[in-house]
């Protein structure tokens, strides 16, 4: 039930958000549109900031935007002959 709650309140308020920025704005954006800026914008704005987060013993690798949305594909590992 809670995580219905949250996902209707954070919808809500990104479709609130929009119709802030169209009056503002006066651009007619489409929803998808937005919610793809809105995304990216907080990726660009906070990804820096997980740098200073750690957990115990561990380090946080490079969060640069590009990691965040470079193609990444599977490759096949060739098998070790001794074990």
């Amino acid at each position: 039930m809670v995580p219905q709650i949250f996902k209707r309140l954070l919808n809500s308020a990104v479709l609130s958000s929009l119709v802030v920025y169209r009056k503002v704005t006066g651009r007619n954006m489409q929803q998808l549109s937005y919610r793809i800026q809105l995304v990216e914008g907080l990726f660009t704005k906070y990804a820096n900031a997980a740098e200073t987060w750690s957990e115990a013993g561990r380090q946080i690798s490079d969060n640069t935007v590009p990691r965040l949305t470079d193609r990444h594909f599977l490759r096949k590992v060739a098998p070790k002959t001794e074990k």
